[in-house]
């Protein structure tokens, strides 16, 4: 019922009976899991060459299709025997990728080559003197591996999370190298890279035994030298179980504000001619 409905209801958006197509349970049918919500979905795809008509139109076609959007009509409830029994609150759960709508947009051939990542991979490109637009195929696989993973890197070192599989060394380790190409991912990464660094290693020292709670002096030097965010790092202390010494934040906060008050010479103007 709920796949006629959605096609009736595409229909009558305006949308040609011939673009549609109903799949099978195997496609069109999302499941959370072995058990638990489920339902029929809706795929809605970008078709980047409609002169070719849809006759024998092939959705797994990626060089022609992209799903950039779809709908699950979460109705039903698998139970263990894989029977389907009505869900009490039914709804619907959507999603876009930003990432493939750029792509639309700006109409490139890929991902990676929107503004999102290309940005880096023109300067890995120009590092390593080989032109992306010239190169072979493996090499612009490599170029798009490093983008991906740089940006990813730079995500996580913002949010102060650089785990890797040597004992959280790794990422650190070539975050200097982070820090050189930042500025081509986000104009604002690069001055929070020596803030993030400064967390880490006092994240580290909880990980030693010798940190139980960061003085309010700590906190302050976060906030007031390297523009950490007070939030931020309670929600980094937390994640660490690192208490937060508070009382001391607000001394060193309200001495800054004597300080600052003091360097500023009040001057009388009344009775002045």
């Amino acid at each position: 019922m709920t796949t006629k409905l959605s096609k009736s209801g595409v229909i009558r958006c305006g949308v040609p009976v011939e673009h549609i197509q109903r799949m099978g349970e195997e496609d069109n049918f999302w499941t959370s899991g072995v058990t638990g919500p489920c339902g029929p979905c809706s795929e809605i795809y970008y078709d980047f060459h409609p002169e070719r008509g849809y006759s024998d139109a092939d959705l797994n076609d990626d060089t022609r299709f992209i799903e950039f959007y779809n709908l699950v009509f979460m109705e039903f409830n698998k139970k263990v025997d894989g029977s389907l029994e009505p869900l009490k609150q039914k709804n619907i759960d959507t999603g876009l990728g930003l990432e493939r709508m750029a792509r639309i947009l700006q109409k490139v051939s890929n991902n990676c080559e929107t503004d999102l990542i290309y940005p880096i991979i023109e300067k890995v490109s120009e590092m390593a003197k080989v032109s992306y637009s010239q190169a072979n195929d493996q090499s612009k696989l490599n170029f798009k591996i490093v983008g991906d993973h740089l940006r990813a890197i730079v995500s996580l070192d913002l949010k102060g999370d650089c785990q890797g599989n040597l004992g959280g060394t790794f990422l650190p380790a070539i975050a200097a190298k982070v820090n050189e190409m930042s500025t081509y991912i986000s104009p604002d990464v690069k001055d929070k890279v020596p803030g993030i660094l400064k967390m880490r290693k006092l994240m580290s020292a909880k990980k030693s035994g010798s940190l139980t709670c960061l003085s309010g002096k700590d906190v302050f030097r976060l906030k007031d030298t390297y523009g950490f965010p007070l939030e931020e790092t309670r929600e980094v202390a937390k994640e660490h179980g690192v208490d937060i010494d508070m009382n001391g934040f607000d001394i060193e906060m309200e001495n800054q504000r004597r300080q600052s008050k003091a360097a500023h010479t009040t001057v009388n103007l009344v009775g002045c001619t």
